[in-house]
């Protein structure tokens, strides 16, 4: 009998509890009716409207870019109060700021051309990728003919980089002083130039390096080093797979060094001999580009 009741109690309880669950869902939906009767919903071309203006629907609408802007800011933002002073203003002026051409030559997109997210993603990814740039986002607007105007937003960095160095080890002394640019006079050229004296020998060392060899995707690097005991020259020039739908890549580098090497016991030079090398090597790369997603 104890038991019949406790079920009876159970029973009970549990349709009450349906009967609140079941109220609670009724009111929900009357008054997700009253709001919608309040407030209908927007027109399909409110949301395109609205969709365009965030890149992860860029790939399913397809725009057409009709113009683009660079905005490039310099190191520090004067406009914030914590970067309002006397310091922040003397580097800005001393800075020069990154070409907007510079900046534009590495869009993976153009005016007339359609726009997707893949393309707006992977042009951040390489304008960060950088060193001249602190940070760099793109955004879209779209415009009453149906086209899509891009702002494409980069903040500099400052790029010119004193280098100094001291150093004691087995009773001999090694130095090196030198200055390295990375943003020349805001072309995205690269510069060094590197005095160095060790144990071994004395270099005057100069680099070069251009990532976007006249507005293209070629890379160029160079060294050029005259040593007490001989010298390094290197050239490099290539065109990488630059982006994920890149369907080719290729490129060559010469080397030549010359310089002696040395033995040492106790730290004394007990023998020494000359080393020279030449080399030359070149490779070629071939890929479907994007393809479903995949590369």
């Amino acid at each position: 009998m104890a038991i019949l009741l406790g079920s009876l109690k159970n029973h009970a309880r549990s349709v009450r509890l349906g009967r609140a669950c079941l109220a609670i869902v009724l009111f929900i939906t009357m008054r997700a009716q009253a709001d919608t009767a309040t407030n209908p919903a927007p027109d399909n071309e409110s949301i395109q409207t609205a969709s365009l203006l965030v890149p992860s629907v860029l790939e399913g609408t397809q725009p057409i870019v009709g113009s683009i802007t660079i905005q490039n800011d310099n190191v520090f933002d004067v406009e914030l109060p914590e970067e309002d002073g006397l310091f922040y203003r003397l580097v800005n002026k001393a800075h020069i700021r990154t070409r907007p051409d510079v900046i534009y030559e590495q869009l993976l997109f153009t005016e007339g051309e359609e726009l997707t997210k893949e393309a707006v993603d992977e042009t951040e990814r390489i304008l960060r990728s950088n060193r001249y740039l602190q940070d760099a986002s793109i955004e879209t607007n779209r415009q009453d003919d149906g086209t899509v105007d891009v702002i494409v937003n980069t903040i500099d960095s400052w790029t010119l980089v004193p280098k100094i160095s001291l150093s004691r080890s087995g009773g001999e002394n090694s130095s090196g002083i030198g200055i390295k640019e990375m943003n020349l006079l805001g072309t995205g050229m690269e510069v060094e130039a590197l005095y160095r004296s060790n144990i071994d020998r004395d270099a005057v060392i100069l680099k070069f390096l251009d990532r976007n060899l006249f507005d293209s995707w070629y890379r160029l690097a160079a060294v050029y080093a005259d040593n007490s005991d001989g010298h390094t020259r290197l050239v490099d020039l290539a065109m990488p797979f630059y982006s994920l739908d890149s369907t080719r890549a290729h490129g060559f580098s010469i080397l030549d060094n010359d310089q002696v090497d040395s033995l040492y016991e106790n730290g004394e030079v007990v023998d020494q001999y000359r080393h020279e090398k030449q080399s030359f090597e070149a490779f070629r790369g071939w890929s479907k580009g994007l393809v479903d997603g995949w590369t």
